[in-house]
């Protein structure tokens, strides 16, 4: 499918091939990187962009009037943090049109983004703000503006099947909206979610995929963990055989996390929006200091979204190149390091050896062998372009019983896989040991250093999951 409106620039090697294309993603320079030629379809390396975009496009943080899934900053009293802004021409967004806004009458919600002075007290950093997305209203997770974005290029395009390879809140996100906009459609345009599962997704995430009309598909072969966009394809149309349905390749789209390219455009512009006021503005967190972004990583999407939002900024002067860094975390045990950096699929016996490295925290949307997007992250890595720090379960169950109650004035809705950029926060002062490169380490508890911390929400839960919160909240 080409979007028009999109151009397609390979992230390895920058080279532009014209419009946009979602079915031809890979450029031949990742063959320099040393991925395996067989593997190759398995990865992304061309990511669309907005032409003619600009950082000065985008929305103000802080306004009574936000833009439906920009962010909004909020101060302490839960109001816009400074004085308002006229509301401007609406910013970019990665489809012509708001179908679900404007025909289906829907709207996503804003992250806030907002100040913790409890983290600030117990982490010892200078300043902690929290980008909150579970204020998005669909399922309260980052999956939301994703899914907004795809809808909308869907219903543009004339899609009516999208497959999705999820461990559970890319599903719920997806079906739910579109649940609400077949309510509106004559019945040869209505949507369908097929939801490709890993056998260790729980029952009780399949029944609420299921509840919302999503077609549950198992992968049947333990052999093939991994699947590329063609034997995902062939799996959703031995499904639709079932009910006499034949795939028809121009109305099926496979938006799995790295493939579907326009959520990783609206991570990018939510990305800049924030970066750019958050990094620029003098208030009372000191701009002056270093800022530290702390990520989650799953696939890589919402990391590799912050990195290029970062770099639209320096690009357009709005931040100074080098005062910002941007951390992934990752669990330990099995994640998409091994991928990235190994420039392979890991085997069983790569995802054992990995089982051993630290306690495992329960972190299911964070546990992953495979991305799309290592060819891209490795760059990043290899350049040391953002930094990934590995947490544990006793890192996890340290920040949840901290960020899950700590009360109305600082209390956090987070699951398990979320709590991942809180629980890697007291790792960022051997990252970044001083200011001047001073090796303070764990001797200075103080630092100036100031931290924006993205919480991703709290969504579908397992039972294992649910556990984990009882647990650290005392049930």
């Amino acid at each position: 499918m080409k979007l028009e409106n999109l151009e397609a620039v390979c992230f390895l090697c920058g080279t532009s091939s014209g419009v946009f294309d979602t079915d031809r993603r890979v450029c031949g320079c990742v063959e320099a990187l040393g991925f395996p030629a067989r593997e190759r379809s398995c990865y992304v390396t061309i990511l669309p962009e907005v032409k003619d975009f600009a950082v000065g496009d985008l929305p103000s943080l802080h306004t009574s009037e936000p833009y439906d899934l920009y962010a909004v900053a909020l101060d302490e009293h839960g109001s816009p943090s400074e004085s308002l802004p006229e509301r401007g021409p609406p910013p970019p967004y990665p489809w012509k049109r708001d179908h679900l806004g404007t025909v289906h009458h829907m709207r996503c919600g804003n992250p806030i983004v907002h100040r913790s002075r409890s983290l600030e007290e117990v982490t010892g950093f200078g300043g902690v703000q929290i980008i909150n997305l579970s204020a998005y209203q669909c399922t309260s997770t980052l999956k939301d503006p994703r899914s907004w974005a795809i809808l909308n290029t869907a219903l543009e395009n004339g899609i009516t099947d999208l497959a999705v390879w999820t461990a559970g809140n890319a599903g719920l996100s997806l079906a739910k909206m579109a649940y609400i906009v077949n309510r509106r459609l004559p019945r040869e345009r209505r949507i369908q979610i097929h939801a490709i599962v890993d056998l260790n997704v729980a029952s009780e995430i399949r029944t609420r995929l299921r509840v919302w009309q999503c077609e549950v598909l198992d992968i049947f072969r333990r052999d093939k963990p991994v699947l590329n966009p063609l034997e995902i394809r062939s799996l959703v149309s031995a499904r639709m055989k079932r009910s006499r349905r034949e795939l028809n390749d121009a109305t099926y789209w496979d938006v799995t996390d790295g493939w579907d390219g326009v959520g990783l455009l609206m991570y990018r512009f939510l990305a800049a929006q924030i970066v750019r006021d958050i990094g620029a503005t003098e208030n009372a967190l000191n701009a002056r200091e270093p800022l530290s972004i702390v990520v989650p990583v799953g696939t890589g999407n919402l990391l590799l979204g912050f990195y290029l939002g970062l770099r639209d900024c320096e690009k357009a002067g709005a931040v100074a190149r080098g005062a910002i860094r941007i951390v992934g975390c990752v669990p330990a045990g099995a994640n998409i390091l091994d991928n990235i950096r190994m420039r392979k699929i890991p085997g069983t016996a790569d995802r054992q050896a990995a089982a051993g490295r630290g306690v495992e925290p329960l972190m299911p949307k964070l546990t992953s062998a495979h991305t799309p997007l290592a060819p891209c992250l490795a760059k990043l890595d290899q350049e040391q372009l953002v930094d990934f720090v590995t947490v544990t379960e006793h890192d996890q169950m340290r920040a949840a019983k901290h960020v899950l109650a700590g009360g109305i004035d600082d209390g956090l809705p987070c699951e398990p896989s979320a709590l991942s950029t809180f629980a890697a926060l007291p790792h960022l002062s051997s990252h970044y040991p001083g200011r001047d490169g001073a090796d303070v380490g764990g001797w200075a508890y103080q630092s100036q250093r100031r931290v924006l911390v993205v919480n991703s929400g709290l969504g579908l839960l397992g039972s294992d999951e649910e556990a984990v919160l009882r647990r650290a909240i005392g049930e």
